[in-house]
């Protein structure tokens, strides 16, 4: 499924000649990022007491690990493989590419409930 939304994306970016081979993994890298900070968030308000730099300077660390972690494994071959296997796939002509990108959005508010739970347990926990 996420080489299906990497390749979805990939296409998106080659189109528009939009440097693919750092975009991609670039977005993919924020997406991944965004679910990683939330319990770094939660964690660092009480462990940074509100530092902003601090909180900053991981989630650009955790941006930068997911992205040389992506950019490794979607080599070019890995890209050539991908797109030899969805390049015909039957869910091209119906998922439009806007209808991709919305859901990628849309799921930001369901990993804030998600969050908030992780909250309550921290809480729960005496992490925090």
């Amino acid at each position: 499924m996420i080489d299906y939304v990497y390749y979805r994306m990939y296409s998106v970016y080659e189109k528009a000649n939009d440097t693919p081979g750092f975009t991609t993994p670039l977005l993919f890298s924020a997406i991944l990022s965004f679910y990683i900070i939330i319990p770094v968030l939660i964690l660092g308000n009480h462990y940074f007491h509100n530092s902003i730099v601090a909180l900053f300077l991981i989630y650009i660390a955790i941006v930068i690990f997911w992205m040389i972690i992506i950019s490794r494994r979607y080599n070019k071959k890995k890209i050539a493989e991908i797109f030899l296997k969805y390049r015909f796939y039957r869910c091209n002509k119906w998922i439009k590419n806007w209808m991709l990108y919305l859901g990628i959005v849309l799921i930001f508010p369901l990993a804030g409930f998600t969050f908030g739970l992780w909250g309550i347990i921290f809480k729960f926990l005496g992490l925090i």
